[in-house]
């Protein structure tokens, strides 16, 4: 609670001690559930025996206690008879040992005897041996803090009235006769006038000569004094018990016995206390009658401005709050004059005011009189008091002023100290008057006090002028504070001891100084107060100003909070030999002092964790893959195109080194030495490091997991400079949000500051102010580590040729590697992808791409399951010479399978090869068979003749038109003889090519007979989708039939190359068809054979080579046969061509039976044979030739005779 809160003179100072061996955690647990009940009620309070104090007479009333935790009245204890408020009254001692007795509770009372009531709670539900005494109380789920309480209330009453007892047979002096030497000089009375001027409320403080109020003699008037001062001491014990109606009726019998007896500083105190009670009977809601003693003081005339309307505006009785109207109640009419806004009111009714303007008026009327004291050598009135007293009366206004008014709001933070919305709705007193007021105070020479009251006084004037949103008087007076207490503390030794109550209240005045001004917000942990603007310079000159202090007390612990507060939130105020120069004095500090260690001074040092990818991670391989794997028909098929067997993601292995790379900021001026990291779950490697001033490093460190599973990075442990290991957050941008919170206020904190700054640092609460980031890592069980033995040499290969080599791998783990998976890839791979990237290529040349792109270089002879850990095994693998390939990298990827799962890791062996040409196709074409030819004439011919005298699969005959000759064209390139050996179906030739000479291959082929309306479209070796070409329907129907006739004549064709003993294969993949080539290659569709008869049958058609001879003059007859060859019906026109040799007109040289065209009466079905005959006679002798050609109706195909009927005619 407040110290100088108006209501303060109401409460009963309760000390809490601990007693037995209660822990200080559960100490400070205890008083504040203690402190949470700080308000009791009088109709809850057993009666008294005495009923001076009894609770029954006033059941409404409130005891409310402050309770403390040191005494810090023993500079003041001489004040303790003239305002008993100050008095420590009760002394409750709290523990948790179950062990209490009597005796204890006489230690107790012994060491604090002088306060009047003493008692124990202990807390717990354990067995208690003297829990029958009436000052011990046992708190324990089946009695509550509250009833205890209310006992220890009744004890104190109790109490009081013995207390009160002791002033009957004593003679009340006034403070400046017992102790007090700091007497406040007198003033002037042009300043009193002054000061009197200062309230726009004018009041008469002088008395009338009134005859009613002098004494006939001095002992008269001596009577009265004592008289009164009793009366004022018993009001005041009254206002303590709470029983507010009994205080004010003997506050109200003192006044005129004081005022008679001309003893002004009690009479002010006395006048003082009324108010308090019209504060506390208003928050009680009781109705009370105004003391006439008040009407007597505030006597002759007034002048007053006419008020705001507030919700207390009524007579004094009962209140009812926010605009409610008051009960009825004894007022006297009064006779009033209004003149502007200013009302003159007769001196004989003041109950037309409100509370605030009574309040008001006994406060000035106070300050009057405690001037009017300073004339006395003895009844003066002490600074303290004074100063109390005025800082009492302008915190009263300030709060009527922030809380809109008197209102419950006001009236309860006024009592209970409850926290108030400022508001400014209603404000009563102007803003300058509380600052005149307040300014009295500094008028006084405070010097003189000692150092807590002037901190005090000087800390409430702050928080006055704080309020009043006067930043710079604040600032004046904290900086007035400082320059005070610097001396001081010099000059008194008591401050030195850091054990000292003396220190621990100094800290807390800091703490409270630095709370006020502002200092107390968090920039490195709060986004909204690093926004917030400061008066960095001030703060800055505070903070050394504080630094001075705690260096005067040797207080060095806080010395190192205060430097290392000022180089973290205001380092960009201080210079580069500022900075290392608080760094220095922080170091040696903490060396000299070895309990004393200090955290580092910037959170925000992480801006950054990445982890650097492993050059060979194990990746995690599907569970159909790894089921699938011994059931592959061809495990070692490499497919360019195929998707990746594993993901994404990367994955650690346990007990394996990593490398993070760390991003670490250095604002300061000095360099940074961080001599230890330590990350969670991970063994560092390396772990000293220096970071340059100003500067944003990145370190490089060397890690290794020591556990599996998912591993999750937030925070890193850095020991910096002697700092004790830290943990910071990863710290990556400031938060956005808080551009919508500019607006708000930060609040001040109530705890220390000292210590929610070290909270901040040690723990790293930053999430308010940044994004933090963590970093999530997956690290798998220890896995294998296979090494290759024997690196392969330099390869040289002749294209088609082969070479086998060994290679030797080892496991150099204690781990089995039981999933063992090879592939291959090569040299020619890429630009083979590339040449695939245009999208103009026809389907065929895919295709043919396609091929080379997935034909394999290598081979594994030797097939290796799975190695043992630290086995070591040889593969045997043959490399195959492919056009183009200067590398081939065997690659294997292996791990531990476990349950159907694999991570595995990849080894590449890169195998440097040369491969040189051996044989290059030039070119090929293919020819028609018209003539058979003498088989001595070689193999080819020899050959054809033997199947021309045999039948086909279907029994019919073959003839020579049923072959063709293909021409292949090979040229050796290599430097050697090479010896060939071609196999077409079951044909098969051997040559031999000298190096760089070209050689023509003959090989009859049987001509292949395909649907070429049914062709399939060319296929995907990647499985690519079909994509509609963008050419003609002639183009893509060459297309097909190219690539389909081409694919029949290379599944026949085979051919091997031998030099000495080295073979190889001959790739035929060269071989383009055109358009010729393919009407030569295929079978007719529709087979048109022509033969000629003559009518003789004595003379047969005679033959000389493929020539008939015909006589002149001489009828015959052409024979025409159709066979149908293709799967549908055909249906078009029959034309005759004949055509004499030198191109000239036949009309005159051959006639003809009938005509030349004619249609095809009936369509001719697949597999059918229809025959058709013309007559004819030569008239003229010479060469003929006679072909035929049928169109067909529904298209534009046309089908001509291959073999046309050649005549000579004799």
């Amino acid at each position: 609670m407040d110290s100088h809160s108006y209501t303060a003179p109401s409460r009963v100072k309760a000390l809490l001690v601990p007693l037995g061996n209660v822990s200080e955690v559960a100490f400070k647990n205890y008083v504040e559930k203690i402190k949470s009940s700080y308000e009791v009620r009088l109709v809850d309070v057993t009666p008294t025996e005495n009923s001076l104090f009894n609770p029954q007479g006033f059941p409404q009333g409130r005891v409310i206690y402050d309770f403390q935790l040191s005494l810090n009245d023993q500079e003041s204890i001489f004040l303790n008879d003239f305002e008993p408020f100050r008095k420590t009254f009760v002394v409750i001692g709290i523990t948790d040992s179950s062990n209490i007795s009597h005796n204890d509770l006489e230690l107790l009372s012994k060491h604090y005897k002088s306060s009047i009531t003493h008692s124990i709670i202990v807390f717990g539900d354990g067995d208690h041996n003297d829990m029958e005494h009436k000052q011990i109380f046992h708190q324990s789920n089946k009695i509550n803090i509250e009833t205890i309480l209310c006992d220890i209330t009744g004890l104190f009453l109790n109490d009081l009235a013995s207390y009160l007892s002791s002033f009957q047979h004593i003679t009340l002096r006034s403070p400046g006769t017992i102790g007090s030497n700091d007497r406040i000089k007198a003033i002037e009375p042009s300043k009193r006038k002054r000061i009197s001027s200062g309230s726009s409320l004018s009041i008469s403080m002088s008395d009338s000569n009134n005859p009613k109020l002098s004494l006939s003699s001095s002992a008269e008037r001596r009577q009265s004094k004592v008289r009164g001062r009793q009366l004022k001491i018993l009001g005041n014990l009254y206002l303590l018990a709470g029983k507010y109606n009994n205080a004010l009726k003997e506050l109200n019998d003192a006044v005129p016995l004081l005022r008679i007896s001309n003893d002004y500083l009690w009479l002010g105190s006395t006048l003082e206390s009324i108010g308090v009670c019209l504060v506390m009977l208003t928050f009680l809601g009781v109705p009370y009658q105004m003391p006439s003693s008040l009407n007597q003081i505030l006597h002759t005339s007034m002048t007053i401005p006419t008020p705001s309307a507030t919700p207390i505006s009524t007579p004094r009785n009962s209140m009812v709050f926010n605009g409610g109207s008051s009960s009825t109640g004894t007022a006297t009419t009064t006779t009033t004059t209004t003149t502007g806004n200013q009302s003159s009111v007769n001196s004989t009714d003041i109950s037309r005011y409100t509370t605030p303007e009574l309040i008001n008026l006994i406060s000035i009327k106070v300050i009057h009189y405690y001037e009017i004291s300073q004339n006395d050598h003895e009844d003066y009135v002490p600074q303290l008091v004074f100063c109390e007293s005025i800082l009492r009366f302008v915190k009263f206004m300030c709060v009527v002023n922030i809380g809109g008014g008197f209102n419950q709001t006001t009236i309860d933070h006024i009592v209970r100290g409850k926290n108030i919305r400022p508001k400014y709705s209603n404000v009563i007193f102007d803003k300058m008057e509380i600052v005149k007021i307040a300014n009295k105070i500094l008028t006084f020479q405070l010097k003189t006090m000692d150092i807590l009251s002037q901190a005090k006084i000087y800390t409430s004037l702050a928080s006055v002028f704080g309020d009043l949103n006067l930043l710079r008087k604040r600032s004046f007076i904290i900086r007035t504070l400082f320059i005070s207490l610097i001396p001081e503390l010099s000059n008194n030794d008591q401050y030195n001891n850091n054990n000292g109550k003396k220190t621990h209240n100094l800290s807390e005045l800091l703490d409270t100084i630095l709370s006020i001004y502002g200092i107390g917000r968090s920039p490195e942990s709060l986004i909204l107060d690093s926004y917030s603007s400061r008066w960095v310079q001030l703060h800055k000159s505070i903070l050394q100003l504080c630094i001075i202090i705690c260096s005067k007390i040797q207080d060095y612990k806080k010395i190192v909070q205060f430097k290392s507060l000022l180089i973290t939130r205001y380092s960009d105020s201080l210079t580069d030999n500022e900075q290392s120069k608080i760094l220095n004095e922080i170091q040696n500090i903490c060396k000299e002092q070895d309990y004393i260690q200090f955290n580092y001074f910037d959170p925000l040092i992480l801006r950054g964790l990445e982890v650097l990818k492993p050059i060979n991670p194990p990746k995690k391989q599907s569970n159909t893959i790894v089921s699938d794997q011994t059931t592959k028909a061809d495990p070692f098929l490499y497919n360019p195109y195929a998707k990746p067997l594993v993901t994404d993601e990367t994955y650690f292995v346990q007990d394996e080194f990593m490398e993070f790379q760390i991003s670490v900021q250095n604002p300061f001026a000095f360099p940074l030495q961080i001599n230890d990291v330590q990350i969670e779950s991970f063994e560092i490697l390396k772990n000293f490091f220096i970071i340059q001033p100003k500067s944003l490093s990145v370190l490089n460190v060397l890690v290794k997991p020591i556990k599996s599973g998912v591993l999750k990075i937030s925070e890193i442990g850095l020991k910096i400079f002697d700092c004790q290991l830290q943990f910071f957050k990863i710290s990556s941008n400031l938060k956005p949000e808080f551009f919508n919170k500019l607006k708000k206020t930060s609040k001040d904190l109530n705890v220390s500051i000292l210590e929610n700054y070290d909270e901040n640092i040690l723990q790293n609460k930053i999430e308010d102010k940044v994004i933090t980031q963590e970093l999530t890592l997956n690290v798998i069980n220890s896995q294998p580590n296979i090494q290759l033995i024997n690196e392969p040499e330099h390869i040289m290969l002749l294209e088609g040729g082969s070479q086998t080599i060994n290679l030797k791998i080892k496991n150099n783990s204690p781990i089995l590697a039981n999933h063992l998976e090879f592939s291959v890839w090569d040299s020619t791979i890429e630009p083979l992808k590339n040449v695939l990237n245009n999208k103009g290529l026809p389907s065929n040349e895919v295709y043919e791409i396609e091929y080379f792109l997935f034909k394999n270089p290598l081979t594994i002879k030797t097939e290796i399951k799975e190695l043992q850990p630290f086995e070591e095994k040889t593969l045997e693998v043959e490399l195959n010479g492919k056009r183009g390939m200067n590398q081939v990298n065997l690659i294997l990827d292996y791990g531990h399978k476990l349950q159907n799962q694999a991570f595995t890791r990849r080894m590449e062996i890169p195998i440097k090869i040369m491969v040189n040409p051996s044989t290059d196709l030039a070119g090929c074409d293919i020819l028609p068979l018209v003539q058979n030819v003498d088989s001595k004439s070689g193999k080819v011919w020899s050959y054809i003749n033997e199947k021309t005298s045999q039948t086909d699969k279907n029994g019919k005959n073959l003839i020579i038109s049923d072959f063709a000759l293909f021409l292949i064209d090979l040229r050796n390139v290599w430097n050697k003889t090479l010896n060939l050996d071609i196999k077409y179906d079951d044909f098969e030739i051997n040559e031999s090519i000298v190096p760089m000479e070209t050689k023509r291959i003959l090989i009859p082929i049987k001509r292949i007979q395909l649907d070429d309306d049914n062709l399939d479209i060319v296929p995907s070796l990647s499985k690519k989708q079909y994509i509609l070409p963008k050419i003609t329907k002639a183009e893509d129907q060459y297309i097909k039939e190219a690539f389909w006739y081409r694919k029949e004549i290379l599944k026949k064709l085979s051919g091997n190359w031998k030099i000495g003993e080295i073979t190889g294969s001959i790739e035929f993949r060269g071989v383009r068809l055109s358009q010729r080539m393919l009407t030569t290659l295929k079978t007719d569709k529709l087979n048109i054979k022509i033969d000629v008869k003559t009518e003789s049958q004595d003379h047969p058609v005679q033959t000389k080579g493929l020539y008939k001879l015909i006589p002149i003059d001489e009828f015959f007859t052409i024979n025409i046969k159709i066979h149908n060859n293709t799967s549908r019906s055909i249906k078009g026109v029959l034309r005759n061509i004949p055509m004499a040799s030198n191109f000239g007109s036949i009309d005159r040289r051959l006639l003809f039976n009938g005509v030349l065209q004619q249609p095809l009466l009936n369509s001719i079905k697949p597999d059918e044979t229809l025959e058709f005959k013309i007559g004819a006679i030569i008239l003229e002798k010479g060469e003929y030739e006679w072909g035929v050609l049928i169109d067909e109706l529904d298209s534009e195909r046309s089908h001509i005779a291959r073999d046309p009927l050649k005549i000579i005619s004799v």
